[in-house]
């Protein structure tokens, strides 16, 4: 084994080995994780397993596979065959093993003579989230097919279709071109437009297969909570783009789903690349401004964009300046980069076996939402060192394992004790994610959905109109936003919902992660729920 599997393997072993001895489980990151595409993930491994009725733990039954993008991608049969923390960590191993030989491969063969292992291993444990489909991991392999000599072929196009099939259509595919052609006059290797228009197209064909059910939905579904986001509000505009700009030539800032923490090499290897290759080096700055115009002047166009293309996230397209950046560093080939690089790939390895601020999030306390809306407002950031903001943070085993282990964070035991009780009724949840119901086959009331009946918004709602009331900040991102269909029981807290109001929608029982004393309640808590509780709804 070469020196740079030797660095790949012993880094994967790190990222696995040390979580499960330290805090007893497979680390991930749950937000945007664990609490949404994961359980996505464990839902439609049933699905594809063979129960037709998988989807109806999700949202009061409102939502099929049509709402959902990788339905039937080949990818989710691992969720199918396995539980979830295993199938979580083969995804994500798989994922990083792609990231990384994809981008030896592109390095070897159209950077010859330059590094292969620092460049890939930075690239492939800098991802964030391997739940979103193969897009960001299998983009190298794209840009490689794109610029190599060797004709396009059969295997070539099959490969590429898998892709596409296996990759989110809106958050990867549909910007992939924009990235392959960003790397291709970054390595000065020319543009064959042919090859690249017929790849592409092939790409796209798969994606458009993998995200059938979405795109049936989009044209022919009931509207969706996404028709009536308002419009952005066009102020500050210039102001956010010079800020979004700068953040992302220093540390990648606004590319939340490509770079798990700040990528400290941006800047360097930039400002190396204008030294020593500037022509190769404009291509990547043009990406990053244009990623960063594209979120900062949305309110500008926003008009123009009709129907599906208006819940578009269009500075998406920034999510491949990472690998821009990346190529433009093994054309550069400067040694002294190595410490940047360096330093960066450690903070990533770091991140990845859980010592990152992501760890840390579950586990503030529920006030800590309200200080930074106040710290805003008043500039006081030596609020952000109270006992409000952070204090009382458990830093125990047991929590950490709750709060950054996929085995831990869905709590399978306690789940499993509290389905005997709950059978095939609905539950609402206070305190505790409302996602982890449906990852235990409980059917929920909330959930985190990127997609679903605008009806199903307005039927909640009597549900928190209280909170929503008491709260003009979640009044706004409920109604405004409104992924989050939650009875946000850490927001408003001394304000309860409507259980009478979840009742009629369909609920039975509350799941909460507190005593909660209320006339509409009556304990049903079964010994075996460990710090758990759990309530009959007794009011309609």
């Amino acid at each position: 084994m070469d020196r740079g599997r030797l660095w790949f393997a012993a880094l994967l072993a790190v990222k696995y080995l040390v979580p499960l001895a330290v805090l007893g489980g497979i680390y991930a990151s749950a937000h945007d994780n664990l609490d949404g595409d994961v359980v996505y993930s464990i839902v439609i491994g049933r699905f594809l397993a063979g129960d037709a009725q998988a989807f109806d733990v999700f949202l009061n039954g409102a939502v099929d596979w049509t709402y959902f993008m990788r339905s039937f991608q080949p990818i989710s049969l691992i969720y199918a065959a396995l539980p979830p923390q295993p199938a979580y960590a083969l995804t994500e191993a798989f994922f990083l093993s792609l990231a990384f030989f994809g981008m030896r491969r592109l390095i070897r063969d159209l950077v010859p003579g330059q590094g292969d292992t620092l460049i890939p291993l930075v690239y492939a444990f800098g991802l964030s989230f391997t739940s979103f489909g193969l897009g960001l991991a299998a983009a190298p392999w794209v840009v490689w097919l794109a610029g190599r000599d060797k004709a396009f072929g059969g295997w070539a196009a099959v490969a590429v279709f898998l892709i596409g099939l296996n990759s989110a259509l809106a958050l990867h595919s549909l910007f992939l071109p924009v990235g392959t052609l960003v790397c291709l006059l970054v390595l000065g290797c020319g543009v064959r437009w042919g090859r690249f228009i017929l790849l592409h197209g092939v790409l796209y064909a798969g994606a458009a297969l993998g995200s059938v059910g979405v795109l049936y939905n989009l044209a022919f579904g009931p509207p969706s909570h996404r028709s009536t986001w308002p419009a952005p509000e066009p102020e500050g505009m210039v102001g956010q783009f010079i800020q979004s700009t700068l953040g992302d030539l220093f540390f990648m800032s606004s590319q939340y789903h490509a770079t798990v923490v700040p990528a400290l090499y941006t800047a360097f290897v930039i400002g190396a690349g204008l030294w020593a290759a500037r022509a190769r080096a404009w291509p990547v700055l043009a990406l990053i401004a244009g990623g960063a115009a594209l979120g900062a002047f949305q309110p500008a166009y926003d008009a123009l964009m009709v129907g599906p293309l208006g819940s578009v996230q269009f500075d998406r397209i920034g999510l491949y300046a990472p690998l821009a950046c990346l190529t433009l560093a093994a054309v550069v080939g400067a040694r002294w980069l190595r410490w940047p690089l360096g330093i960066s790939l450690a903070m990533f390895v770091l991140a990845g076996i859980g010592l990152s601020p992501y760890t840390l999030k579950p586990l503030l306390p529920p006030t800590a939402r309200e200080v930074l809306r106040e710290v805003k407002a008043s500039g006081d950031y030596a609020a952000l060192f109270g006992p409000r903001a952070i204090g009382g943070i458990d830093l125990s085993r047991d929590a950490l394992f709750h709060a950054a282990t996929v085995a831990g964070y869905y709590r399978a035991p306690e789940y499993a004790c509290l389905k005997t009780v709950i059978g095939d009724a609905r539950v609402l949840s206070m305190g505790p994610d409302p996602m982890i119901a449906p990852a235990n086959d409980i059917a929920a009331l909330e959930g985190y959905h990127n997609l679903y009946p605008l009806a199903y918004r307005q039927a909640f709602r009597p549900v928190i109109a209280a909170k929503l009331a008491a709260d003009a900040d979640l009044r706004a991102y409920y109604d405004d936003w409104g992924n989050r269909v939650y009875a946000f029981g850490d927001r408003a807290r001394d304000v309860a919902p409507d259980y009478a109001a979840a009742a009629r929608l369909g609920a039975d029982f509350v799941i909460a992660d507190r005593a909660l004393d209320d006339p509409a309640l009556a304990d049903a808590t079964p010994d075996c729920a460990g710090d758990l509780r759990l309530y009959r709804i007794v009011s309609r």
